[in-house]
């Protein structure tokens, strides 16, 4: 739930803050259950690493329960599309590997990093370096594409084994008898080493991965395409996407040029995902000018007012739309996802 997560991360906070003042060493351990479960415990993990990554209001999780809803598969910090390809192909080469007897989990993890950075460099000798991920830490690039994908390729169908990247390392140190391990939900038998991953995903080139672009072949973009159309179906993007219109100058869903063209069910997502920002931005911007007034900073005064000033402008231009906003309806919405659970 919320609240237990929220426990464990005061619970966290505090076990660290008494280790740095007795100037011990301190460790975080997590259980592998899932993907999406390591996934939430690095969020927390890199909060704790970043100094300026702050959530004062409490809004995340409903932030993130909205983008699921109209971005499922996908995050803020996904980049190209060719990734939900790259990754897979990086592991059918992986498992294709000879010499298994003589590999350990220790040695399929690091050659699985070895392959990924492999791609990266060849990433880094095309004409479309917008979007590679690694391009300025290199080497010493600490999260891989595939730990950034990996929850998405599974929402998307392209990832069938039902694990984590780390259990698929473990299930691939057995070599090809680790191939039966893998049973996935609604199969009536355990899928094989080829079922890891979609059957009707584009081949892997031959000389991967020398040569590869973020640049999409028509081929790669129509698979791309067909599989969001048939796993998310009903949601924003497989919507977007099937109409193929690019909204480059959009910062948000409502701005994009076909927002006034959604249907009813997408439009009201929409407009609760709008009004639920706009109302935080003022959240912010509020909760920054009292930080500022208790510290007594004129500087920080002046700016978090005007900035409260000309958000309360733009709140009065629509004042009647957050009127009529339903907010039974909006967290009706946000509940029944299941991000959230009370």
């Amino acid at each position: 739930s919320v609240r237990h997560q929220a426990d464990r991360l005061r619970l966290l906070r505090r076990d660290l803050k008494a280790e740095t003042a007795n100037q011990m060493p301190s460790t975080f351990s997590w259980l592998d259950y899932s993907e999406k479960d390591r996934q939430r415990a690095q969020t927390v993990i890199d909060s704790l690493r970043e100094h300026y990554t702050r959530d004062e209001l409490g809004i995340g999780t409903v932030r993130d329960a909205l983008s699921d809803l109209l971005f499922p598969g996908t995050t803020t910090i996904q980049t190209r599309p060719k990734y939900f390809l790259l990754v897979p192909w990086v592991y059918q080469a992986l498992e294709r590997w000879t010499g298994w007897e003589r590999r350990s989990f220790r040695d399929v993890s690091r050659d699985a990093r070895r392959r990924e950075l492999e791609v990266l460099r060849y990433l880094m000798k095309s004409d479309h370096l917008e979007g590679v991920i690694g391009r300025e830490a290199g080497d010493k690039l600490k999260r891989l594409p595939s730990s950034i994908y990996w929850n998405g390729m599974e929402v998307l169908g392209i990832r069938r084994f039902p694990g984590s990247a780390t259990q698929l390392h473990r299930a691939l140190v057995q070599g090809p008898a680790g191939r039966l391990v893998a049973q996935v939900e609604g199969d009536e038998a355990p899928v094989d080493g080829d079922g890891y991953w979609h059957a009707g995903m584009p081949a892997r080139p031959k000389h991967f991965p020398a040569g590869q672009t973020l640049a999409l072949s028509g081929e790669e973009a129509a698979y791309l395409q067909d599989q969001i159309l048939s796993r998310v179906s009903g949601t924003l993007l497989a919507w977007l996407v099937e109409r193929g219109e690019v909204g480059e100058d959009a910062e948000a869903p409502w701005e994009h040029p076909l927002a006034e063209k959604l249907p009813d069910s997408l439009a009201l997502q929409v407009d609760h995902a709008s009004v639920f920002a706009a109302l935080m931005q003022g959240a912010a911007f509020l909760y920054n000018l009292m930080l500022a007034e208790k510290q007594e900073h004129s500087e920080r005064m002046d700016r978090h007012g005007g900035n409260m000033a000309l958000w309360a402008g733009d709140v009065a231009s629509w004042r009647s739309d957050l009127e009529a906003w339903d907010r039974e309806d909006f967290w009706r919405t946000v509940l029944d996802l299941s991000l959230i659970h009370i």
